[in-house]
């Protein structure tokens, strides 16, 4: 799932949903890293929820993507 999530990111195919659905997937494993108590798998996933969170603020500058967003 991160692979083709990753791939449709990279080719701009609805960037926003992407990365939506990647931060929920990457909040899903947070999740369970934290059921199993691993503290340092849960630290590294924060820094791409960070990455993403950041990526969907600047995701109205995109210019080339496949398939983009109805702009207002």
């Amino acid at each position: 799932m991160l692979l083709a999530l990753g791939a449709a990111l990279l080719l701009g195919v609805k960037s926003r949903a992407t990365l939506v659905l990647m931060g929920l997937t990457y909040l899903g494993l947070s999740f369970g890293l934290m059921a199993v108590q691993e503290s340092e798998g849960v630290a590294w996933l924060a820094i791409h929820v960070m990455m993403i969170a950041g990526a969907l603020v600047l995701v109205q500058h995109d210019r080339y993507a496949v398939w983009p967003t109805k702009q207002d």
